[in-house]
């Protein structure tokens, strides 16, 4: 998931300088969730006794990722990479 999100990353971004800046970002927002997702899982695993809901709330997730990500275009900058 990871790897697919930076392929994206650099497909839309056609210059180095954006593309530092949403690897960037997008590094920030794994950090965050790799922090606080355990917690979570764990706290609705002792609430409601099972992990359905975590997989549940993960799924949803990942689909609402994809279509943000088939909503990026790439940058209306002229040039190409750098």
């Amino acid at each position: 998931m990871v790897l697919v999100a930076f392929f994206i990353l650099v497909h839309v971004a056609p210059h180095a300088t954006e593309l530092g800046i949403s690897a960037t970002i997008a590094a920030f927002g794994f950090t965050v969730g790799g922090a606080i997702g355990p917690v979570l899982a764990g706290r609705l695993f002792d609430i409601m006794g099972s992990y359905q809901v975590d997989f549940l709330v993960c799924a949803a997730l990942a689909v609402i990722a994809c279509i943000l990500a088939s909503l990026l275009r790439p940058s209306s900058r002229e040039g190409g990479r750098e």
